[in-house]
């Protein structure tokens, strides 16, 4: 017993000490920090199971796993999660007395019951443990093997950290001249695109391409507007012109706009291709091509719009280290291609177009 208590704790420090390094790397670099999660469940299958469903979430990490209250109370009085996911009741714990038990060690950690006991049950037995409770998911009825994740519950998962990730303070990001800003929008995006514009700090030499569906009559004129608002030139791309730090160019209606790397120097290259997602200009175009020429330094901004047009492009800048950010649903006229990228997990910031302009700091400014 003494040596499996001492295996325990030094499991336990080991842990702490891994998330207190990873905290400052994450600083160091301004990005979003992630959102730590202790479980406690008795059963090895589910909390396996639930484990599995939160590596396929971004920027969540399961820090601590334990099979009873005692052990978990101990994880978590140590790690202070972000988020605790328990069940209702276990030996000698259950409902409110659970629930504020958790409270007392740690109070800053949201609470969500993970488990099979129903609402209404709740609500019978214990109303006011729904009241002291992040959030309630229901877990898969029947038997689950460990290896099976459903997409009812991963979909559970990416709604309830969509939720927190609103919630949380907006961390600083860096860009400067060597990297990429790219928009993309539809429906609603003209406007929101000048909120963006208009948000962003002066000091920022960051390239910025933009790629909205509109008609090729009104893209240049929109380019015109854009350039009287913000007091800079923004133009139609034009195919083979050097990318140089400070321009903004938005894609031509009725053109798909990529960008290419050619000896040292970035391109911007437009072609009538056949629609990608019944679009052309197509969001998917312009962000798959961003990370093979500034690999890791692209921050793509998905902002209003219908469909799910930008999405897989999104996918590949968020494989390759860059990063995304997505229009929060209150403020987007149609909520469409910022909600796919949100709930595949990939953003790491969330909000209106002038919050998300804020975020970005050129370097000078990133003290």
């Amino acid at each position: 017993c003494l040596k499996a208590l001492i295996k325990r704790r030094t499991n336990i420090l080991r842990v702490k000490l891994k998330i207190c390094l990873t905290r400052k790397r994450k600083r160091l670099k301004e990005i979003v920090s992630e959102i730590y999660v202790s479980l406690i469940d008795k059963y090895p299958a589910m909390r396996k199971l639930i484990a599995k469903a939160l590596k396929k979430i971004s920027s969540v990490r399961v820090v601590s796993s334990a099979e009873n209250f005692e052990e978990g109370l101990t994880h978590i009085r140590l790690l202070k999660p972000d988020m605790i996911f328990t069940e209702y009741a276990f030996s000698g714990f259950r409902g409110l007395d659970l629930i504020r038990s958790l409270r007392v060690n740690s109070p800053s950690s949201k609470i969500v019951l993970v488990t099979k006991v129903s609402r209404e049950e709740i609500l019978t037995k214990d109303p006011l443990v729904l009241l002291d409770i992040y959030d309630y998911i229901r877990k898969p009825s029947g038997t689950l093997e460990p290896t099976e994740v459903s997409e009812e519950l991963l979909s559970q998962f990416r709604k309830l950290f969509f939720k927190l990730l609103v919630g949380r303070v907006k961390i600083k990001h860096c860009v400067d001249g060597e990297g990429i800003i790219a928009i993309g929008a539809s429906t609603g995006g003209p406007e929101a695109t000048i909120e963006f514009l208009r948000g962003l700090s002066k000091d920022i030499s960051t390239p910025i391409v933009i790629a909205i569906h509109m008609p090729e009559n009104f893209t240049k004129s929109y380019a015109e507007r854009l350039s009287r608002v913000l007091g800079r030139p923004v133009s139609e791309a034009i195919d083979g012109l050097a990318l140089k730090p400070r321009d903004i160019w938005i894609a031509p209606g009725n053109y798909h706009l990529f960008l290419e790397k050619k000896n040292g120097l970035v391109y911007l290259r437009t072609n009538q291709m056949p629609m990608v997602n019944s679009c052309r200009p197509s969001v998917d175009s312009l962000f798959a091509s961003l990370p093979a020429c500034y690999g890791s330094k692209v921050t793509v901004i998905m902002l209003t719009g219908m469909g799910a047009d930008g999405l897989e492009g999104a996918k590949i800048v968020h494989k390759h280290g860059g990063v995304v950010f997505a229009q929060y649903s209150e403020s987007s006229k149609v909520w469409g291609m910022p909600q796919t990228v949100i709930m595949a997990g990939i953003t790491a910031q969330v909000g209106t177009p002038v919050e998300l302009a804020k975020t970005l700091l050129p370097v000078s400014k990133a003290a």
